[in-house]
C-alpha cells in the first residue's frame, strides 16, 4: 500500500522549508556583504514569501488532485508551472517599468529563489508520484 499524499506532502514541505531557509539566510548574508540593501527595488522577504505563498497553493492542488484519485497530475503540474510564470512576469512588472539604472541583481535575485522553489515543486511531483504509482 503506498503511503497517503497528505503525508508525502507534509515530509517534503518540512524538509523543503529547512532547504529553503538555509538558503534565505545564506541569500540574505551574501546580499548584505556585498551589497547596500537600498539599491533593491524588492526586498529579499518580499520574493521569498511570494514564491512561498505560490508553491504551498501549487502543492495544495496537486495533493487535492490526488487524494480525489486522479494520479494523471502532469497536465496540472504544467499548467501550474505557466500560471507560476505569468505571476512571477506580474510580481516583476514594477521592477520592468521602473527607471533604475541597475535592473540585474533584482531580476538575478528573483530567479535565484524562483528556481529554487521550483527545485521543491519538482522535489514534490516526483515524491508524488513514486509513492502514488
Amino acid at each position: 500500500m503506498s503511503p497517503n499524499p497528505k503525508k508525502v506532502a507534509k515530509t517534503v514541505f518540512i524538509e523543503s522549508l529547512l532547504a529553503i531557509g538555509v538558503a534565505f539566510f545564506a541569500h540574505q548574508y551574501i546580499l548584505i556583504s556585498f551589497f547596500e540593501p537600498s539599491t533593491f527595488l524588492f526586498p529579499l522577504w518580499k520574493i521569498y514569501a511570494f514564491l512561498f505563498f505560490i508553491t504551498v497553493a501549487f502543492c495544495f492542488v496537486l495533493v487535492r488532485k490526488l487524494l480525489n484519485g486522479n494520479t494523471q497530475i502532469m497536465n496540472t503540474f504544467l499548467g501550474l508551472t505557466i500560471l507560476k510564470m505569468l505571476l512571477a512576469i506580474l510580481f516583476l512588472t514594477p521592477l520592468f517599468i521602473s527607471e533604475m539604472d541597475d535592473k540585474h541583481t533584482d531580476t538575478f535575485n528573483f530567479f535565484i529563489a524562483y528556481f529554487l522553489f521550483l527545485a521543491v515543486e519538482l522535489y514534490l511531483l516526483n515524491s508524488l508520484l513514486k509513492n502514488t504509482t
